[in-house]
């Protein structure tokens, strides 16, 4: 149970603006992304509006994820080294392997 915990955890990073959340579910990775300036209540995910933003905050958060030497990046996914191999395989995680990531969820009304 503990490696699809390690992979299930939400992971965030943020500059003064804007806050980038990592949300690994069973379909895939959804990137959400909030003006906490604006929307300090964090109701509105405005990733598709801001490619660039969520962009650069990916790569911070990547370099950040991946200095822990237990974890790696597989499939688009984090997760633990010595389960890499089976999540590739497709074997017991219980994800599903994505030919490429979905494009960011829209907030819903």
């Amino acid at each position: 149970m503990k490696p699809l915990t390690l992979v299930a955890k939400h992971r965030m990073v943020r500059d003064d603006r804007y806050k980038l959340l990592y949300v690994p579910t069973r379909t895939g990775v959804r990137w959400m992304l909030f003006d906490t300036v604006e929307d300090p209540g964090e109701e509105a995910d405005v990733a598709s509006e801001h490619p660039e933003v969520v962009a650069r905050l990916q790569r911070e958060l990547w370099a950040w994820m991946r200095r822990d030497p237990a974890m790696t990046e597989r499939d688009g996914y984090l997760v633990p080294r010595d389960d890499a191999a089976r999540l590739s395989s497709g074997r017991d995680l219980g994800l599903v392997r994505l030919e490429e990531s979905p494009a960011p969820a829209q907030a819903s009304p």
